[in-house]
């Protein structure tokens, strides 16, 4: 989560609620979603207007090597904004929502934006409703944290769940990608800190290798979205330091403060990175 609600005028990039969900479905009858969103004076509503519509979401996703005619799978597809987005560079998305209430928001918001492409399917659990290697790319963006809050006990087995799941519905040669937070990001333990998101365990970017290796995935790969992936406005391959350094060091994601700059650009020297990510993108291909 990237920012606290306490900060006046800070963006939220995190759900509403679901009262503020409901409130939001019971305008939409005869009215454009974005013009409801966009022009309403409920809080909660008016702080998650980026969560619904930052179409940074979803361009990593349309770098994959895939053809035009894939067929792809959105996990947990929320707003909706990373499927519309994929929609332009993909013919054929499936967007798989549990919550019937967002459900109902992404039917809502894929016929009004004529996303023909685009297809709403509600699930109920594990495991997925489609058969094997129905899919040639799965997507799982922020996914991980509303698993999180909906099961918290057990969602670390929840999670290696969906992940064979999503191994077991792709083709062979399909790819694997999800956005996640860090468990070892440096801010997440820092007493106070509006990083540290009730209920939820990210792994470690070792962690995350394991869970996806042990499905049975290979060609892993690691970027580091930056600031998060929220917000992507940068996204850096792991496997090279000299060019992550490079890029941040001469960047405007640095610290404002002075000993923050100081204490980031050692660990930067130093080739370590993974206490300065606050979430990542995770990659893998089905063999």
């Amino acid at each position: 989560m990237a920012t606290s609600d306490r900060h006046a005028g800070r963006v939220r990039f995190h759900p509403p609620s679901r009262p503020a969900l409901r409130r939001l479905l019971e305008q939409l009858e005869g009215r454009p979603w974005r013009e409801v969103l966009n022009r309403s004076d409920d809080p909660e509503l008016k702080s998650s207007r980026s969560w619904f519509q930052n179409r940074r979401k979803g361009l990593f996703y349309a770098m994959m090597d895939c053809p035009r005619s894939a067929k792809v799978l959105d996990i947990g597809a929320g707003s909706g904004i990373v499927a519309e987005t994929l929609a332009e560079y993909y013919d054929d998305i499936v967007a798989l929502e549990w919550d019937r209430d967002f459900a109902e928001f992404l039917k809502v918001r894929f016929e009004q934006d004529g996303q023909a492409n685009v297809r709403v399917s509600e699930g109920s659990g594990l495991p997925l409703p489609f058969e094997d290697s129905a899919f040639d790319f799965v997507v799982m963006d922020g996914t991980v944290p509303r698993l999180e809050h909906a099961q918290p006990e057990g969602a670390g087995e929840l999670l290696n769940d969906l992940v064979t799941e999503c191994f077991r519905v792709l083709t062979p040669a399909g790819w694997f990608a999800m956005a996640v937070e860090n468990r070892d990001y440096v801010r997440r333990i820092l007493p106070g800190s509006d990083h540290r998101v009730p209920g939820s365990k990210p792994r470690s970017p070792r962690g995350y290798r394991r869970l996806v290796e042990a499905a049975g995935f290979t060609d892993f790969e690691l970027y580091w979205a930056v600031p998060e992936h929220n917000d992507p406005m940068l996204v850096l391959p792991l496997v090279d330091h000299d060019l992550t350094r490079q890029h941040l060091m001469s960047s405007a994601f640095l610290p404002r403060t002075r000993w923050k700059r100081k204490v980031y650009a050692a660990l930067l020297a130093t080739g370590i990175v993974s206490p300065l990510m606050h979430s990542m993108y995770v990659v893998g291909r089905k063999p």
